[in-house]
C-alpha cells in the first residue's frame, strides 16, 4: 500500500508476517534489492518513506532477497520482464499554487488522489470542485 504526500514523499507498507527482511526495489534505485530497507513494525507489517522526485516508477517488494511482491493498491500493475507483476507510481507533488493558498481547496485535493477520478474546477466557480473521471489514454 502507498501513501502519497504533497511534498513528494511516498510512504511504503507491505503486510509480510514471516519476512525477515523486506525491500523496495524500484526504477528510482535501479531495482537494488537492498538499498531500500523497510522497518518491520510488528504484526506482520512493514513500512518506508522515501522523497521521490516527480515522474513515473515501477516498484517491487522484495521479501527475504528472492521473493518478488507487486503492489495492487499502486496507481496500476503491469508485467515484467519475468512474467511477474510490478506496481506502476505517479509522483506529482506540487499542487497548483491558487489551490494551495486554498485550505478548503488544499483537502478537497489531497482526497481526490484516486487514479481514477479528477477533479475539475470550473471556472465560473472556482471554489465549488466537480468530480468526473479520468481519461484513459488511447
Amino acid at each position: 500500500m502507498i501513501t502519497m504526500h504533497d511534498d513528494g514523499r511516498i510512504s511504503f507498507a507491505f503486510f509480510r508476517p514471516h519476512a525477515t527482511t523486506v525491500h523496495v526495489a524500484a526504477s528510482f534505485n535501479d531495482w537494488s534489492r537492498s538499498e531500500h530497507p523497510m522497518t518491520a513494525l510488528g504484526n506482520g507489517w512493514w513500512q518506508l518513506e522515501l522523497a521521490l522526485e516527480d515522474g513515473d516508477h515501477t516498484f517491487q517488494y522484495v521479501a527475504d532477497g528472492c521473493e518478488y511482491y507487486a503492489d495492487f493498491a499502486a496507481h496500476g500493475v503491469e508485467l515484467d520482464d519475468f512474467g511477474g507483476w510490478r506496481s506502476l507510481l505517479t509522483v506529482q507533488s506540487r499542487i497548483s499554487p491558487s489551490i494551495a493558498k486554498r485550505p478548503e481547496l488544499l483537502r478537497v485535493a489531497e482526497e481526490s488522489r484516486n487514479p481514477l477520478s479528477a477533479i475539475v474546477f470550473h471556472e465560473a466557480d472556482p471554489a465549488t470542485p466537480k468530480r468526473r473521471p479520468a481519461r484513459r489514454a488511447a
